[in-house]
């Protein structure tokens, strides 16, 4: 069953291929007030509840969409083909990958600005932050490294370096989570068909399991015992078990690409 709630709960999906991002009622099970048009094909998208926004990235900005208007209300100029961004927990910031550039754009979601630029590996793709927002994990698709970022520095007036360290990961990295005892990071690589492992202490890949053809996405389930994997070309989801680090089931899905987990729901599209 849904988790109890009397809030509402909207998942936005940003469709590519027809120039839209859909709104979906979690809650309900079905769609909300329908779709956003948008004159641009978007990529990736985050959403900030607590300020009423949507972050669609496209080519090299992020639009910043009122979900209650349906309206754009900004662009913000990052670097080029921005990727899958990242809020903080707080929502304060928002961490935009530059896929052609090599870079993070750091935005100030209050000023909606970029205050800070970050270079990082080669074709960063996903980012996420740990649960106190202290640390940033970026996906470096063409180096196979992640990227970890110490966002504390990126406050210090003046700071140059923010990346703290660089650990080698497995072919075309992509979706990128972080467990909630900030002690894992789980890496979906694409090319070579694996998730890795990260231990958060010794900063390096501590085990490399098999997944399906084509791993992108990648979530934690809420109680923390569970990984599932999106699998695009094999039609799959891997589900492996946290504490065994085992395959408990694999599940059919057509071209699953990414995945948001919501109580006992797994949100995949």
């Amino acid at each position: 069953m849904f988790p109890r709630t009397r809030q509402n709960v909207s998942v936005y999906v940003a469709n590519y291929g027809s120039s839209d991002i859909t709104c979906l009622d979690a809650k309900k099970k079905e769609r909300g007030p329908g779709k956003i048009p948008l004159p641009f094909q978007p990529f990736g998208v985050a959403a900030d509840k607590k300020r009423r926004r949507v972050y669609v990235t496209d080519g090299d900005e992020v639009t910043v969409i009122d979900p209650k208007t349906r309206t754009i209300t900004n662009h913000i100029q990052v670097q080029k083909q921005a990727a899958f961004p990242a809020l903080n927990p707080k929502g304060t910031r928002l961490y935009v990958p530059n896929f052609r550039s090599d870079t993070v754009s750091v935005i100030d979601t209050e000023q909606e600005k970029v205050i800070h630029t970050v270079a990082v590996g080669s074709q960063p793709s996903h980012a996420a932050v740990d649960g106190e927002g202290r640390y940033l994990y970026v996906t470096n698709y063409a180096g196979c490294t992640v990227s970890v970022i110490d966002t504390a520095m990126l406050e210090v007036p003046g700071a140059q370096d923010a990346v703290i360290a660089t650990i080698s990961v497995d072919m075309n990295p992509h979706g990128v989570v972080v467990d909630a005892a900030n002690a894992f990071v789980y890496v979906a690589c694409q090319e070579s068909r694996k998730m890795d492992i990260i231990d958060v202490a010794q900063k390096q890949v501590i085990a490399r399991l098999d997944v399906g053809d084509s791993p992108e996405g990648i979530a934690i389930t809420p109680d923390g015992k569970e990984v599932w994997v999106a699998n695009v070309s094999s039609n799959t989801v891997s589900v492996f078990d946290v504490a065994t680090r085992t395959l408990k089931m694999t599940i059919a899905i057509e071209s699953p690409l990414e995945i948001v987990m919501w109580g006992n729901y797994a949100l995949i599209s």
